[in-house]
């Protein structure tokens, strides 16, 4: 195969594959409450972890994507604060190593 081909090869399964991240398994807001909250946060800005709230917008500390936190958000308790996340795969990660994701 020519290196043009693979170029070309790699280039459509950019387009085709899913960048990596949790923004694709996220739900999308159902409600019209849902929605008032995301408009109401976006006004605030974005809180830092660990003091985000429902309704809040924040961002994860895993994956670093920025999100509105809904009440059934993946969450950990850690050192008495609760840290949402925008995945569950994400909330599984900080929880095996908290200080990795705090210390960056």
């Amino acid at each position: 195969m020519s290196r043009s081909s693979l170029v070309f090869l790699a280039l459509s399964l950019s387009l085709v594959v899913p960048a990596v991240g949790c923004s694709s398994s996220q739900k999308a807001p159902d409600s019209a409450a849902s929605a008032a909250s995301a408009t109401s946060s976006s006004a605030k800005g974005v809180v830092p972890p660990g003091e985000a709230k429902v309704g809040d917008r924040s961002y994860c500390l895993v994956s670093k994507e920025e999100f509105v936190v809904n009440a059934d958000s993946p969450k950990a308790e850690y050192e008495g604060k609760t840290y949402y996340f925008c995945c569950s795969g994400c909330d599984k990660a900080f929880s095996k190593d908290p200080k990795k994701f705090l210390t960056k």
